[in-house]
Parts: structure tokens; sequence; C-alpha cells
């Protein structure tokens, strides 16, 4: 059976319901105090002059900021975390001192009731098992190991639950086991695992988060999967989709659009990467770019850094204002100074150089072209040098070589072993010939006496 309310009685109903209402909200702080220390209201009793000096005590504290927030959160009776450290301690609540009307457990709830349908009010939740509708507390919530919150909540400071499903609005964040819904929080929120739209003023800290993350300061977790954003930086193991960090990002694997203002530290990144200052991590695939520069093992696909680059493996295309250094290289790599790098395969241009053990391409360096084995095409502004070239080499100033096949322009040529082609430049020396030179000096060692020096053109092709 259900209460009902007496029509007659209807106008003291409401002075029930609303004087205890407007007293928790004047009087909230320090109710909560007395429930958890006795001796509090002795010391606020005590007249004007303590609280004077409690007031002078707290303008001394802000010298230390992190000793203000763990005595502003002991004050406020809140602890971050969702289980106690000794559950033993924790003991439900003896006497509810809850008001529901009609029925024990539905419509309007003024108190600490342990369960709710409809609209809830209340001081400090403790214990709460659920509440379907509309939850409003007012202080520093206590421990609610199995509180299952459904509908809209509203919490001064923060509201402490095991499921919250719905529209929560917090002065301090929420701290739950599951988040499904949009959350609002001043100062920040924890979860394991959430989908939807989480917004903290201060930061978010949680497990798993699919939807929509924004934190005014940042943002830590396990996987978040969709748009996230964090005013100073994020760090977590997994991000897909767009995330966004005014200062930087850490984390192990970036999928999808990244951008951090200052930089990026991970393993895996795929997708687009953009940070103000520098990237590193372990393999890149797709498009990277970095202001300063970029440090990781693989990249695959357009990397670009204002400053340099360094890593293993290159494949795709590259780009560094200053120089760019590796292992391996494939595809197009340029550098404004220069490139540095074991085996390329593929085109490089250097503002200053290029150098490797083994090449293959096209290669183009304002100043010089270095290899141990080049195949393909060396152009330099002042030379190319090398132990084994096979193709065309051109320089303005010399090629060098020990051994050299193909075609070889430049004003002095110097093949310190066998010359297999066309050699042509103002001087041009080798040991042994297999083919033409040309130029106004040509000699071959391995010709006979008076074919070894020869204006204009030398030959042999034995």
């Amino acid at each position: 059976m259900h209460r009902t309310i007496p029509t007659r009685h209807f106008r003291l109903l409401l002075a029930v319901l609303f004087f205890p209402f407007a007293l928790g909200l004047v009087a909230g702080p320090a109710t909560a105090s007395s429930t958890e220390d006795p001796a509090t209201n002795d010391q606020e009793a005590s007249g004007d002059d303590e609280t004077k000096s409690s007031d002078e005590d707290s303008e001394d504290a802000t010298d230390d900021d992190d000793e203000d927030f763990d005595e502003f959160f002991d004050w406020l009776g809140i602890n971050w975390e969702f289980e106690p450290d000794d559950p033993s301690l924790v003991r439900e609540p003896n006497d509810r001192d809850a008001l529901t009307l009609p029925a024990s457990d539905w419509a309007f709830s003024l108190g600490n009731s342990a369960r709710t349908h409809g609209f809830r009010l209340n001081l400090v939740d403790d214990h709460v098992e659920f509440v379907n509708g509309i939850n409003i507390s007012l202080w520093a919530p206590k421990w609610n190991p199995e509180f299952r919150m459904r509908g809209i909540n509203l919490s001064l400071l923060g509201l402490r639950a095991k499921e919250l499903d719905g529209i929560s609005l917090n002065g301090l964040g929420p701290i739950a086991r599951r988040v499904r819904g949009l959350s609002l929080s001043v100062l920040g929120g924890s979860f394991e695992d959430s989908i939807g739209v989480q917004v903290a003023g201060l930061g978010l800290a949680g497990g798993d988060h699919l939807g929509i993350a924004i934190a005014g300061l940042g943002m830590g977790g396990e996987d978040f999967r969709g748009f996230n954003i964090a005013g100073l930086g994020m760090g977590g193991h997994d991000f897909t989709g767009l995330n966004i960090a005014g200062f930087g990002f850490g984390g192990h694997d970036f999928t999808g659009l990244n951008v951090a203002g200052l930089g990026f530290g991970g393993h895996d990144f795929e997708g687009v990467s953009l940070a103000g200052l520098g990237m590193g991590g372990h393999d890149f695939e797709g498009i990277q770019v970095a202001g300063l520069g970029m440090g990781g093992h693989d990249f695959t696909g357009i990397s670009l850094a204002g400053l340099g680059m360094g890593g293993h493996d290159f494949t795709g295309i590259s780009l560094a204002g200053l120089g760019m250094g590796g292992r391996d290289f494939v595809g197009l790599h340029l550098a404004g100074l220069g490139i540095g790098t074991r085996d390329f395969k593929g085109v490089g241009i250097g503002g200053l150089g290029i150098g490797a053990q083994d090449m293959t391409g096209i290669f183009a360096g304002g100043l010089g072209v270095d290899a141990r084995d080049m195949t393909g095409i060396g152009l330099a502004g002042l030379g190319v040098a090398g132990r084994d070239i096979t193709g065309v080499a051109a320089a303005v100033a010399t090629i060098q070589c020990r051994d050299f096949d193909g075609l070889a322009v430049s004003a002095y040529n110097r093949i310190r072993q066998n010359m297999s082609g066309l050699s042509v430049g103002i001087v041009n020396v080798a040991d042994d010939l297999h083919g033409v030179q040309l130029g106004l000096v040509n000699y071959v060692s391995e010709n006979p006496r008076w074919l070894r020096i020869l204006p204009l053109v030398n030959f042999n092709f034995r």
C-alpha cells in the first residue's frame, strides 16, 4: 500500500519538504563536518576569533599547492579511489534519516535513501543502491560500492557510483566504474569504462572511453576512441580517432588524427600526426608533421620535420628542414641540409649532401653525394664520391671512385681502377679504361706508353 497525502495536510507537507531543503543549502558544509568529526562542532562554536585564525592559516598554506589540495579534499571528505584502502572500516549507515513519499522507494525522497524511483534530494550519499530519475546531492559522497544511477544527476561535490547512466552535472567530477551518457564537471572525473561525452574543467582519468572526452588540463587512461581534447596534455595506451593536446601526448598506439602543441611520444602512430615541437615513437604510418624534429624506428608514408628526422627505416616521402638520418630509406626523401643512411633506394635530395653505403636511384646534393656503392644517377654541386658507381654521375668539380661503369661528367674525373663507359671533363684519369675519355687531358695508366696521356680524347676497348 502507498501512503497518500490528505488535502488538509498539503500546506504542512510543503513546509516539511522545503524547510529541510533550504536548511541543507545553508548549513550543508557545517552538517557534513559535524557528521565526520564531532570535535569540529566545538571548534566552530568557539567564536569569531578561531574563525579568523583559521582563515589566516589557510592563507599561509597557499605557498604549497599540493598541501592545499590534499587538505581541501580531506576537509571535504573526498577520496579519489574507487574502493577504500581498508573496506572493513567502512560501515553502512544504521539510520537512513530519509523521508520518501508517497511510497517507500518511489516518487519523492528527502535524505539518504538507499533506493529511489523518482526525485531524490540528499546531503551526503552514503551506501546508496540505486536511483532511477533525478538525484541531487549537496556534499561530498562517501562510499557507494553498489550505487547505480540512471537519469539526471546533480552533484555539488561529485558523485561516487558503480554505474552512471544518463546526464551528470558535477562541481567535482564523478568517480564511477562505468559511465554511459553525458558528464560535465568543473574540476575533473575518474572512471574505468565510459561511453558518451565526458567534459572536465581540470582533467580526466580513466580506463576505456568511447565518444568525446574534453579536459581543460589533461587526460590519462587506457584506451580512448573518438574525439579527445586536452588543454595541457594526454597520456594513455591507445588513442583512436581525433586527439588534440595543447601541450603534448604520451601513449602507446595512436590511430587517426593526432595534434599536439609541443610534441608526441608513443610507440605506434597510424594516420595523421602533427606536433608543434617534436615527435618520438617506434612505428609511424601515414602523414606525420613535427615543427622541430622527429625520431623513431620505422616511418611509412609522408613524414615532415621542421628541423630534422632520425630513425631506422623510412619508406615513402620524408621531408626534413635540417637533415635526416637512418638506416634504410625507400622512396622520396628530401632534407634542407643533408641525408645520412646505410641503404637508400629511390630519390634523395639534400641541400648540403647525401651520404650512404648503398644507393640505388636518383640522388642530388647541393655540395656532394657520397656512397660506397651507387647505382643510378648522382648529381652534386661539388662532387660525387664512392667506391663503385654504376649509371650516371655529374658534378661541377669532381667525381672520384674506385670503379665506374656508365657516364661520368665533371671537371676532374678520377677513377682509381676500372673505368667502363664514357668520362667527360677537363681532366680524366683512370688506371684501366674500357671506353672513352673526352677532355683537355686524358690519362690511362694501363694503356701503352704512347697512349697513356692524350689531349681531347683517349680510349681503350680491350
